[in-house]
């Protein structure tokens, strides 16, 4: 008597009965698996404001931050400090421990990050930061 490993092709049909359902498991798991693990999706932020602007709790979430246009007001290679704002306002971007970037006040900046409380105030944390122009400061205010 045959048993169905015996036939020709069923352990190739089973195993690949095998392999569609772990793909379709892993896909769904990569489609889902984010908010399962993390919570409902969060909204992005797209400006300055928005992201300085969160309560403490609400910026320890990891906002996703997306700064399309920033304009750099203070840079320090160093020490990983530095300062965008936008016609909003502005907010510190937490560059300590990233390669140093040659950019200076004035350069035009995308930024995207996730919001964090910060010590003082909401910040982004996690940048990734692309020059991709020059400008010029905003004028002084009194």
């Amino acid at each position: 008597m045959r048993r169905p490993s015996d036939q020709p092709g069923a352990f190739s049909r089973a195993r690949l009965s095998l392999y569609v359902l772990c793909l379709i498991t892993f896909s769904f798991g990569m489609i889902h698996g984010s908010a399962a693990v993390t919570g409902p999706l969060l909204r992005t932020l797209t400006s300055a404001q928005q992201a300085h602007g969160l309560p403490h709790e609400e910026a320890e979430r990891a906002y996703p931050v997306h700064l399309a246009r920033a304009i750099v007001h203070y840079y320090d290679s160093e020490t990983g400090l530095l300062f965008v704002g936008d016609s909003t306002g502005s907010v510190f971007v937490d560059m300590r421990g990233q390669k140093p970037i040659k950019m200076a006040p004035g350069d035009i900046v995308t930024v995207d990050g996730v919001s964090s409380g910060g010590d003082v105030a909401p910040i982004i944390s996690r940048p990734h930061v692309l020059v991709i122009g020059k400008g010029t400061l905003p004028p002084h205010r009194s």
